[in-house]
């Protein structure tokens, strides 16, 4: 396991081991997550976008974990330079050829969804973009019943014992429970235009964080 991989689980905040992973079917047990402010999220994101869930699929890496991926379709880029108009974003589990990875907490995908990600870089060679915190690095962009503005919504998903993910099938959040999308914008901006503010994020060294929290990957 690579040292940015185990960072990366660190960064998740997933309380397991090494040999908690490796169980066959492979399990990542006993996830608990810290709180991490929004703006602990901005900094500790590579890129921040918004975008549309294409395609959906899973694979297994040269150390044998199943990856779940997803073909997203950028709509825009709140952070990080050069980002292209698709990208591949992926997940730590999934099923693949019958055989079974579950990593509670996992950030889940589905076609057509949409959704604000915050990602960070994770596996062999920092090879793999991965929303921050797993499942809470998702915030999905919903317009509820009766309303015309979209908000924005953390789900987690079962994934030891629920169907497959589906996000048209997710119950809508409470209406004094949304996080409306054009505050999440503002609040994110704002925190752009500030910068980090040397702030320790378990995972990230503080040169990780200075490189990804230049002027150039954060004023657009």
């Amino acid at each position: 396991m690579t040292r940015r991989f185990i960072q990366t689980l660190v960064l998740g905040l997933a309380m397991g081991t090494a040999g908690n992973l490796a169980l066959a079917p492979r399990q990542a047990q006993a996830t608990v997550f810290a709180q991490m402010s929004l703006e602990q999220f901005v900094d500790a994101s590579t890129y921040i976008v918004e975008g549309e869930v294409l395609r959906v699929w899973t694979e297994v890496d040269e150390g044998g974990y199943i990856w779940t991926r997803a073909q997203v379709a950028v709509s825009a880029t709140h952070k990080g330079p050069n980002t292209p108009e698709i990208l591949i974003i992926d997940s730590l589990g999934g099923e693949y050829e019958g055989r079974k990875m579950v990593v509670h907490g996992a950030a889940q995908f589905s076609e057509g969804q949409q959704a604000m990600f915050f990602l960070t870089t994770a596996g062999i060679g920092q090879s793999r973009l991965v929303p921050v915190a797993k499942y809470l690095g998702v915030r999905n962009i919903r317009r509820a019943p009766g309303e015309s503005t979209k908000y924005t919504q953390v789900w987690a998903h079962d994934v030891a014992n629920a169907p497959a993910f589906d996000h048209r099938f997710v119950p809508h959040a409470a209406a004094d429970q949304r996080v409306y999308l054009d505050d999440l914008r503002t609040s994110v901006k704002a925190r752009l235009q500030v910068g980090w503010d040397g702030t320790v994020i378990p995972g990230l060294s503080a040169d990780e964080l200075r490189e990804i929290n230049t002027p150039e990957r954060r004023i657009r």
